[in-house]
Formats: C-alpha cells, structure tokens, sequence
C-alpha cells in the first residue's frame, strides 16, 4: 500500500469524492521531445542517441502504452515507475494533520491527532517504529510539542484508502474540463475564496434542512455525522448577489459565528487578482461562480482556467513546468475513498 499524499483542501476534496485524479509532471531527466503523437525517449549516452533515430521507438509509461507509430520493426520500450503505482495498487490518504494530545499509559504512549482536512481527530497509540532514541522509547520532537506532523500523518493514523484504477501519461494542454472538475479545483477553490474573504463567512446549510445556517466547517462536520448514519446529506450555501441596504446575517447554529448571506461585490472576495497576471483578472474570476443562486459552483468553463492557475502556483517557477511550457504529465485516477 502506498501514500497518496495532499493538501488539507485537496485531501477534504478526495474524501468527499469530488477529487478523484491527481496529475504530476514526467522527471525531466527523461528529456522527452515529440514527434507527432509519438513521445521519444532520450538520453546523453551515444547508445540512445544513436536508437532514437530508428523507427518505431515509443514511449510507455510504466507498461501503460501512451501512443506509438505503426511499424513491424521491434520497437525499443523505455519504461519508468508510476509514480502511485499500477491499475490495482492500494493508496492510503496521507493528509495534513498534527498531534494534539500525548497520553503515556501503561499499554504504550497514547496520541491524539487532529487531521487538516475536516478537523476530525482520533486516538492511537503511537507506532514504535517512529520512536527515537537507543531503546526506541522516546516520542519525536515534532510529537511531544503538539506541532504538525512533517509531510503529514503517518501510515497507522490514516482514515481513508482506495485502489489506483488507471494511469496514463498526456501533455498537461490535454485536460478537459471534466478532468479539471476531478482535480478537484472546485474545492480548492471554494477554500481561497473562503481564506482571502475579509470578515465574513457564508451562510451554509444541509440540502435535507434549510431552516439552521452554519458556518463551513461546522456544516461539513454535521453532514458528515448524518453521512455515518446512512444518511444522503450535503452541505450547501454561499452568497447571493445583494445591495447594500439589504445585508442580512445570521449566526451559526453550532459555534455562533456571525455569517453572511449576501456579498456586494464578488471580485473582492477572491484571491487571484495580481498573483497571475495574463491568466485571470479579478473581472473574469467575479464571473467564475453563481451568486445568483447561493452557490459556490463554478460555472461551466472556468474549472479549467482554475486549474491553470492552481498548476503554476504549484510548478509556475520551476523550468520547464509552468503552464505555458505544456509539459508531459502522468494521470493517476482512483476510485472512492473507503474508510480504514
């Protein structure tokens, strides 16, 4: 079984199942070039230069066949290790979490760990392979101080599994739409605006009952109590379009945070103007999502443009690998997350 790992809001994406590919950039030492639909392995030994000028060299991304000219002349395959595994593999979600409590009891040293993603937490006792120490008996600094745990939690405190169901390799041009929407931009997104807004947070609430008004976190915390009990529940909510005489709040049901139901002005509440100049201007991001209707959607066409910017935040420094560079990726899908 393998790590999968993510962000908290990638991570919360994935557990509710609206994020179910991940894509990453090919390891540049593979120095690959095109030549039709036909990606060409190369490398610095006279070997390989001299190969590459034959007929029917193709490139496979760990067995997977990405696409290869048709010839009867024995082809040469460059293989190179998926990087979460083939069809079939078990991934366990490596989420952003911390130590919250440590118990040291008689049957072990006891630890709470709070998760990132949804503010859930649970109790375990803590792996001995983790201890430090001749003896092995003493917790790790980042333990005993509570802090967040490096590179996130560790393979006995995870919540979620789930199996890799196909992988392939395509430029980064390539996603669709629909592949931009699995990536899981919208609740990316979602998150930045809810970051950046600058006092108030929106009104939610649960589609089987209009009648209590939550703040986010409270909303996901309570859908996800009914979802254990068999229950079809999700949270919805946002701003709608309003002036300003006709601001109204309310409070959340659980925590009593003061909330927000309308919002005057939508390109002050995102966080793209002057980060990306060129990709998206805070006029075309205010078009992004439908206030009209309470809904923090986006709308057909922009989950794309999210991603573009949510790539370059990521990669956008590094050669070759912006968006404008079009680089090779690998596309791993999984199917739903099952709790462990």
């Amino acid at each position: 079984m393998k790590p999968l790992p993510l962000t908290a809001e990638m991570a919360l994406a994935a557990i509710l199942g609206e994020k179910t590919e991940t894509r990453r950039p090919i390891p540049k030492r593979l120095h690959l070039h095109e030549c039709g639909r036909v990606a060409y392995p190369m490398d610095n030994s006279p070997e390989a230069r001299a190969k590459e000028q034959e007929p029917g060299w193709q490139y496979t991304f760990n067995g997977c066949l990405y696409q290869c000219a048709a010839s009867d002349i024995p082809q040469a395959i460059r293989d190179i290790a998926a990087p979460f595994g083939l069809p079939g593999t078990e991934l366990w979600l490596r989420e952003p979490g911390r130590v919250g409590e440590c118990l040291d009891e008689w049957d072990g040293c006891k630890v709470t760990i709070q998760y990132a993603s949804d503010k859930a937490s649970r109790t375990l006792i803590f792996p001995n392979r983790l201890m430090i120490g001749e003896l092995k008996t003493m917790l790790p600094l980042w333990a005993m101080r509570c802090v967040g745990i490096p590179n996130g939690i560790f393979r006995e405190a995870a919540r979620y599994k789930t199996v890799v169901l196909a992988v392939r390799v395509e430029r980064l041009w390539e996603i669709t739409e629909a592949g931009a929407i699995a990536e899981g931009v919208e609740e990316a997104v979602k998150s930045w605006l809810l970051k950046y807004q600058p006092k108030w947070e929106p009104q939610c609430w649960l589609s089987h009952d209009h009648g209590e008004s939550y703040c986010r976190r409270c909303a996901e915390k309570e859908a996800w109590k009914l979802r254990r009990e068999g229950k079809d529940v999700e949270v919805d909510g946002g701003w709608s379009l309003a002036s300003i005489e006709s601001d109204v709040f309310e409070e959340c049901t659980s925590c009593g945070k003061l909330l927000e139901t309308s919002v005057h002005d939508p390109s002050d509440y995102l966080p793209f103007d002057g980060v990306h100049d060129g990709y998206l201007t805070a006029e075309e991001i205010a078009m992004v999502y439908n206030f009209g209707e309470h809904s923090l959607s986006l709308k057909e066409g922009y989950a794309r443009e999210a991603y573009r910017v949510l790539w370059d935040m990521i990669y956008g420094k590094r050669p070759g690998l912006a968006w404008a560079d079009n680089p090779w990726v690998s596309v791993t899908a999984w199917g739903s997350m099952v709790a462990i």
